[in-house]
């Protein structure tokens, strides 16, 4: 099983996240917590990191990424399933996790559909594919 939450900040990602990963005994994949977790242990991209934070600027979206893709890869290895929040509100990410999802596994299920996504929220619902009407609005 692989999740995909996508949602504002403070939606209750991370304690859904956290609470389907246990019930089902897979990985939650969250970035603040790799970041934190390679920081610590002064991994190559923890030390990049920590130049970035030290400067009081976020860590570019690449090196997220591919601590992301580590991550992804660990799981599938170990058995495929994890739970993932998504991280940042930047479409361009969006799409990048979106695209090593599809890698990872061609026959990405969406849910729910696109159209049911709210595409206003941080714009990540049209990075996943959502189009046309908000709440029976068109936008």
């Amino acid at each position: 099983m692989q999740v995909l939450m996508v949602a504002p900040p403070g939606a209750g990602k991370g304690t859904q996240g956290a609470l389907i990963a246990a019930h089902f005994n897979i990985p939650h994949i969250a970035t603040g917590e790799l970041l934190r977790d390679h920081v610590a242990r002064q991994t190559a991209a923890g030390q990049a990191v920590q130049a970035y934070l030290d400067r009081g600027e976020l860590a570019p979206d690449q090196i997220v990424l591919d601590m992301v893709r580590e991550a992804m890869i660990a799981a599938k290895a170990s058995g495929g399933g994890y739970v993932l929040d998504a991280m940042r509100s930047a479409r361009e990410v969006g799409r990048e996790i979106l695209a090593e999802l599809e890698a990872l596994r061609p026959s990405l299920d969406r849910a729910p559909s696109p159209e049911r996504l709210r595409p206003d929220l941080t714009g990540l619902g049209e990075a996943f594919g959502a189009t046309g009407s908000v709440g029976g609005k068109s936008e």
